[in-house]
């Protein structure tokens, strides 16, 4: 008897903690899995599932799957093993298998890379939904909502109005064609003009789906001068010009490039 859907399957995402190209895999598909995600999310129609999210999880190897667990997954061609049975209903839980990288992407030139990955993504996802006779049209419709983005990773929160009512900011994440996280908050006066704008540069892997919503919705003015947010993970702090204080940047738990504790952010490598 198969498992009662009672989920709506928001987000896909890919991961490795491998070095060398399996990790250069995961950082550049990164914008194309996050904006894919915004997609399934703005589809008007949703997929059913036991889980709220699907995880690929990378691999060169050419046999995806350890023997060892061969039997929980089913091959859905030479490069893909998902789990035989969909996952228990639990929101800690995630549907999906093992991937093998596709090299050659990884050398493409940055301007064809995204459409390399949005393609490899869901080529992916179609077999999965058809093995789990899942709804196809909110894949149709994540493909869609990437080139309808310009295949770019670039998501603001609303604007916030500063308590004295002088200036409104934004919030905006940008993933860059290598996975690097952009976090830039800009300050306009009241003619719409920039009066400040500050970044702070995050490495792969942080800062997505789930922690930009919560980034987002906990970005606000802390006074008539001064804006914060932070989630479990990253903290981004800012004061405008003349500020009795320093522009400041915090990041707790994590290294931000260019910042106090400064991240190697080249490649990882074997």
């Amino acid at each position: 008897m198969g498992r009662v859907r009672r989920r709506t399957m928001k987000s896909v995402d890919v991961w490795t903690d491998e070095p060398g190209p399996v990790g250069l895999f995961g950082w550049q598909c990164s914008p194309i899995y996050n904006l894919y995600s915004r997609g399934l999310q703005a589809a008007p129609t949703a997929i059913a599932a036991t889980a709220s999210w699907t995880r690929l999880s990378l691999t060169a190897d050419s046999n995806p799957i350890p023997a060892e667990y061969a039997p929980a997954y089913r091959y859905l061609g030479a490069d893909l093993a998902v789990l035989v049975d969909e996952p228990a209903d639990n929101f800690g839980f995630s549907d999906g298998g093992w991937v093998r990288i596709d090299a050659e992407l990884l050398i493409l030139p940055a301007e064809e890379r995204a459409a390399g990955y949005l393609n490899w993504l869901h080529h992916v996802m179609v077999r999965l939904a058809r093995f789990r006779g899942w709804d196809e049209e909110p894949l149709r419709h994540a493909y869609q909502y990437c080139l309808d983005h310009d295949l770019t990773a670039r998501f603001d929160s609303p604007r916030r109005r500063s308590p004295d009512r002088r200036h409104t900011a934004t919030l905006t994440l940008h993933i860059d064609p290598d996975g690097i996280r952009h976090l830039i908050i800009t300050v306009l006066d009241r003619t719409g003009t920039v009066v400040s704008s500050e970044e702070g540069l995050l490495r792969p892997f942080f800062a997505d789906h789930h922690e930009w919503g919560t980034l987002s919705s906990r970005f606000r003015w802390t006074s008539d001068i001064s804006l914060a947010t932070e989630s479990g993970v990253v903290a981004f702090s800012m004061s405008l010009p003349g500020a009795p204080r320093p522009v400041t940047h915090a990041t707790p738990r994590m290294p931000v490039r260019g910042f106090k504790d400064d991240a190697d952010p080249s490649p990882p490598t074997s």
